[in-house]
């Protein structure tokens, strides 16, 4: 990916708020939100599109769901990744296949990154990275967000919230990484928000966006 190019987030309407996609350069976003608001989507969106719009391969690391079954699930968006993985465009790991690089998690996504030339990659989730990475969480996260942009990637790590309030900016990961997003639910509306907390290196707004989970993945307004 070239430095001076923005990276489509999947989204068109997200890509239009933050001026043609997250910024030029490789990135490292953080994606938080709790339980059933999209964040798995939103990062297999990401990376799909990615594929499949613009020929850049990309790691998929999903340490909280069986991965036939995301892989199923996925299939009601039109995301079919076993046909990307076939086509050596994309690779996916579980928390057992990730295990190997417990002890050398960096040097692990970057040597899976290389083998296929990958331009974007998903963590998902914050949590057990935080297991693999080890006690030393603050230099451990900053370490892999800067050795992951030097070897070129865009990367996505999904966090649950921690808790029920939408600001996290007192967590360290949101000092750490280069732009945060946060999803939530309003169960008594119906309806489902994103909300760019922080995005370094573009304008945007704070406003909170009407999202939708839809046939195609996530829209939104």
């Amino acid at each position: 990916m070239a430095k001076n190019k923005r990276c489509s987030t999947g989204i068109p309407n997200l890509d239009k708020k933050l001026g043609g996609g997250f910024p030029p350069g490789p990135r490292t976003i953080l994606v938080s939100g709790g339980c059933g608001t999209g964040k798995t989507t939103f990062g297999v969106q990401f990376v799909y599109k990615g594929i499949v719009d613009y020929k850049e391969p990309g790691i998929l690391i999903n340490f909280e769901q069986n991965i036939s079954q995301l892989k199923e699930d996925m299939l009601n968006f039109g995301f079919d990744l076993q046909k990307l993985e076939d086509e050596n465009m994309l690779r996916i790991y579980d928390r057992s296949s990730a295990e190997e690089g417990k002890h050398d998690m960096i040097s692990f996504l970057i040597e899976k990154a290389r083998e296929i030339d990958a331009k974007r990659i998903v963590i998902d989730s914050m949590q057990t990275l935080e297991y693999l990475l080890g006690s030393e969480i603050q230099f451990t996260i900053a370490s892999t967000c800067d050795a992951l942009k030097r070897a070129g990637l865009t990367t996505l790590i999904l966090a649950e919230s921690r808790t029920d309030e939408i600001d996290i900016s007192k967590d360290v990961e949101s000092y750490i990484v280069d732009g945060v997003i946060i999803l939530s639910i309003h169960e008594a509306l119906d309806t489902r928000k994103l909300i760019i907390r922080k995005m370094r290196g573009t304008a945007h707004t704070l406003k909170p966006m009407e999202m939708r989970i839809c046939e195609n993945g996530i829209e939104v307004d």
